[in-house]
């Protein structure tokens, strides 16, 4: 890597440090968001190679946050997640 190239990294990490904040979140708040993020990347993998080898992996993963008629609505239909 340049100093150029490192120069402008080092940059890019100050000013995203720069820009960090703290806030809050309520648990369920955290939950929802890992479930619309794990049922993101199971459909983008889906779609993506139509290969549903992994789904197995991320459709286990998401059990544990989400019942069977959930699972139909957010996942299946891509209804958006309440």
């Amino acid at each position: 890597m340049d100093i150029i190239t490192k120069r402008t990294i080092d940059t890019i990490r100050e000013i995203e440090d720069s820009l960090s904040s703290t806030v809050k979140i309520s648990h369920h708040e955290v939950t929802k968001l890992v479930v619309i993020d794990l049922i993101t990347k199971r459909n983008f993998v889906y779609d993506r190679n139509n290969d549903d080898e992994w789904l197995i992996h991320f459709d286990k993963i998401l059990s544990y946050y989400i019942d069977e008629d959930e699972f139909q609505k957010y996942v299946i239909n891509r209804e958006p997640v309440e």
